[in-house]
């Protein structure tokens, strides 16, 4: 069971990136520093936010910054801390988020402002389950 649900999830990753991209694009659009295209694409789509992105993910908030950072803070709405185990999690969760990272069309952008991305999930009772850090400096 608690495969099946590292598998759905690394999925779910996949698709929020999808849905993520879209708006850094359209802030890129618009100019400025790295910092205040962040800060911009922040606002934004913290205005849509939280979001349902999939039965078992919603993603919360975004966070600009520090420097060229930006921060997705996830909910794994079905599941608790007690139900997963973090080091799996981060292990199979890590790989397709680089992967996604450094192959997707719709990051590109990211890719090339050098922009770290922080995932940070949380279980249903607000407890952290996972923090993963993806750099272009890892690929």
């Amino acid at each position: 069971m608690k495969k099946l649900i590292l598998v759905v999830l690394g999925l779910l990753a996949l698709a929020a990136a999808s849905f993520i991209a879209e708006g850094f694009l359209d802030a890129m659009l618009h100019g400025g520093s790295p910092e205040r295209r962040l800060a911009k694409l922040s606002k934004e789509m913290n205005s849509g936010l939280p979001k349902q992105i999939d039965k078992e993910t919603r993603l919360d908030l975004t966070i600009a910054g520090p420097g060229i950072r930006f921060t997705y803070l996830y909910t794994l709405v079905n599941v608790s801390s007690n139900d997963i185990n973090a080091g799996k999690f981060t292990a199979v969760m890590k790989p397709r988020i680089l992967n996604s990272y450094k192959t997707a069309p719709d990051l590109a952008a990211f890719r090339r402002m050098q922009v770290e991305l922080e995932y940070q999930y949380r279980d249903k009772n607000s407890n952290v389950v996972a923090r993963i850090v993806i750099s272009p400096k890892d690929f």
